[in-house]
């Protein structure tokens, strides 16, 4: 375990150490058996709606065993949870509710968001890439694609109503 102060971390519902060494900066660390992320931040990423809870479902996705599903579930690649955490720091403001964040087969994650009409997942997989899948009740939109300029375009074009939701 860490000698840094019981303030500056806890420890997340899956057992891993979540250290937050200097929180005028943001920075923070994961830590478990098998993977370790290490994240400086913004200040107000860090203090964000989506920030804390997305970091706790991460932490517990870093340690899933092999064969987690019972069909040959790879464990979560590292690299998965840094773009989840790349994704989520450029394109989400502080309000916006954190996403579900879900294990997928093939060791990679899919990030969640079921509010107010509006459905969006967003696959990243070690083996398939990011993709965007986006449904919009109350506009009648339907979309999927990779998640690209034009994806994240629409993704952008959703973030308000997410964020009210």
């Amino acid at each position: 375990m860490s000698t840094l102060p019981a303030e500056a971390q806890y420890l997340s519902d899956s057992g891993i150490v979540v250290a937050n060494p200097s929180p005028e900066l943001g920075d923070y660390s994961l830590t478990s058996r098998r993977a370790a992320l290490r994240l400086t931040v913004p200040w107000e990423m860090a203090h964000s709606r989506w920030f804390r809870p997305a970091l706790e479902q991460l932490s517990t996705l870093l340690t899933l065993p092999p064969n987690w599903d019972s069909y040959g579930g790879r464990p979560t690649a590292q690299g998965c949870a840094e773009q989840a955490i790349s994704f989520l720091a450029r394109a989400l403001p502080a309000g916006v509710a954190p996403p579900w964040v879900v294990p997928l087969g093939d060791g990679g994650l899919q990030l969640e968001w079921h509010r107010g009409g509006i459905d969006v997942e967003v696959a990243l997989s070690p083996d398939d890439g990011q993709h965007l899948y986006l449904a919009d009740s109350a506009a009648g939109v339907e979309w999927e694609g990779a998640l690209d300029d034009e994806g994240l375009s629409r993704f952008q074009g959703v973030i308000d109503r997410l964020a009210a939701a």
